[in-house]
């Protein structure tokens, strides 16, 4: 079917990177990335995506660009390599299981560069605008549907991250004995590695078995030891323990860092296997520094 009053949709080649000595060696799948990349960070700059020193980046994942590319994983962090080397990419690690930010930094151009942008763009003719169409009077009939099918990736992306972020202010997870699990700081810190509600929301019930676990091997054992975090009877006592808690899970995620980092450690391959079992030490031990604490009385 023939189109009409429609324009296609073009993704710039700068010139500087055949012209410039800097870059003309860069290969073809690099220049045609940075221009891919180029372009996403116009979106980005629309929507007010700044890093902490107000450079604006944009979230272009590998399996974006080899989608786009059409070439493997390899070629992709290759071409990645290649713009990185020239100064003309930057990456951010954000986080686990994270897009990293991309920030582009500034080519150095030199005054023939600047002369050929200039008169190229001195040079093109005005596009006709469609003629606009008539004002319905009738109103739209508006259909609520906040599926991620109606949205970019990138859009589901920051529509997480805001929904994590404020997370510690809204989230209300109970357990069964209805006491709030976290408190605001430790809720925060969850938001800020995980990737989407369901993934923090899965995180916690994980901590919940762990709770769920030590708590049934005490009633088996017949111990009793307050675990509850908001009940009446908890007080100062509940409130230490979603302090220590959120101290854990701080020095659980830096665990799994660490392991990453150092090539002398083995990495953690189970994140949450590991998790389940520093909340039942973490539990545990809690409970067995309250019980001792009950028989010296």
């Amino acid at each position: 079917m023939m189109l009409t009053n429609c324009q296609e949709i073009y993704v710039q080649l700068p010139k500087f990177l055949f012209a410039n000595y800097a870059y003309r060696k860069l290969s073809l799948a690099a220049k045609v990335a940075y221009a891919l990349l180029r372009d996403r960070l116009k979106l980005s700059s629309e929507r007010g995506w700044r890093g902490e020193n107000g450079e604006v980046f944009c979230i272009f994942t590998n399996e974006e660009l080899m989608a786009e590319l059409n070439l493997s994983e390899h070629t992709v962090i290759k071409v990645k390599r290649e713009l990185i080397k020239a100064k003309l990419l930057r990456q951010e690690r954000i986080g686990v299981n994270q897009p990293n930010h991309l920030y582009l930094p500034q080519p150095k151009l030199t005054a023939q560069d600047v002369y050929v942008a200039i008169k190229d763009k001195t040079a093109k003719t005005p596009v006709k605008q469609p003629a606009a169409k008539p004002v319905s009077r009738r109103k739209p009939q508006v259909k609520l549907d906040f599926s991620q099918d109606n949205y970019s990736q990138a859009e589901v992306w920051a529509q997480n991250k805001d929904l994590l972020h404020k997370s510690g202010q809204f989230m209300t997870q109970l357990d069964a004995q209805h006491s709030y699990l976290l408190d605001q700081a430790g809720t925060e810190l969850l938001g800020k590695w995980c990737q989407t509600p369901a993934q923090l929301s899965r995180l916690v019930g994980v901590i919940l078995g762990a709770k769920k676990q030590v708590a049934t091997q005490l009633q088996e054992l017949g111990k009793e030891a307050v675990l509850e975090f908001d009940s009446p009877y908890a007080g100062e006592q509940g409130k230490d323990l979603k302090h220590q808690l959120t101290l854990t899970l701080q020095k659980y995620f830096n665990a799994i860092r660490r392991a990453e980092d150092d090539p002398n450690r083995q990495p953690i391959r189970n994140h949450q296997q590991y998790l389940y079992r520093t909340m039942v030490n973490f539990f545990d031990c809690y409970a067995n520094e309250q019980l001792q604490a009950e028989q010296a009385r």
